[in-house]
């Protein structure tokens, strides 16, 4: 009966195990959750600064530098990229964040017969591992707003439905 049990309760888990591991870079439908108060959030900022607050974390607000901002398009794949600035550790005497770290994103698109798909394609050109899977985990709708800012900041949006 032992026996049984271990293999039932392997086999349960292994299933749960591989799929927890994989997080999907289709970003697509991950608009804002507004019921879950965890993960990094889209922000719209005024305009008024060089670089417009864009979204936030628990610890950090990111501002987006949109001199940056540029696209190009293969084949039928279009792929947008711009730069980051993620402020942390406190605040500095002159009001700004202590610290700023940058990070450059990635994106593809394109069109496909149930629509435009979006991916994360790569994070300071990693397109996988621990800091590419960290941002998708802690989405909540910001990835895709920084894709729409970062096309229109290159002037992609001018070819995308």
């Amino acid at each position: 009966m032992r026996k049984f049990l271990l293999i039932a309760l392997t086999l349960w888990l292994l299933p749960v195990i591989c799929f927890a591991g994989s997080v999907s870079n289709d970003i697509t439908d991950r608009t804002r959750d507004f019921k879950k108060n965890v993960g990094n959030v889209p922000l719209e900022d005024d305009g008024k600064w060089k670089y417009p607050l864009i979204g936030a974390s628990a610890g950090a607000p990111f501002y987006l530098d949109t001199t940056s901002c540029t696209y190009w398009i293969t084949e039928n794949i279009a792929t947008t990229a711009c730069i980051v600035y993620i402020g942390g550790r406190g605040a500095a005497p002159d009001g700004g964040p202590a610290k700023v770290t940058t990070v450059n994103f990635q994106f593809d698109t394109y069109k496909s017969k149930d629509g435009r798909k979006i991916f994360l394609k790569a994070i300071d050109n990693e397109s996988d591992g621990e800091r590419f899977n960290y941002w998708l985990e802690w989405d909540n709708g910001f990835l895709l707003s920084l894709f729409w800012k970062s096309a229109k900041y290159s002037g992609l949006d001018k070819y995308l439905e």
